[in-house]
């Protein structure tokens, strides 16, 4: 028996817009994710997701981190297109 699935477009390494600057918590991914596909790397380190953890998801295409990334510092987003 085949089973289908629905084709998911992945993107790597999207580069969010929003200011790093040691301030600035909230970051977009320039196209809408399905929720919890989001992976988001540091420096690349990767970061946990959810509430108390590094970033949490909010909306369609919104990061927010716990705390804010400094002047510097890196952003990439690999996730599932919603």
């Amino acid at each position: 028996m085949i089973v289908s699935r629905p084709l998911q477009v992945s993107v790597a390494n999207d580069i969010p817009s929003g200011t790093i600057d040691g301030t600035n918590a909230t970051f977009t991914t320039s196209m809408a994710f399905m929720a919890g596909t989001a992976r988001v790397y540091l420096n690349g380190v990767r970061q946990k997701s959810g509430a108390g953890n590094d970033y949490q998801e909010v909306g369609a295409n919104t990061l927010v981190f716990a705390l804010p990334p400094k002047a510097g510092d890196v952003i990439l987003v690999d996730y599932a297109k919603g």
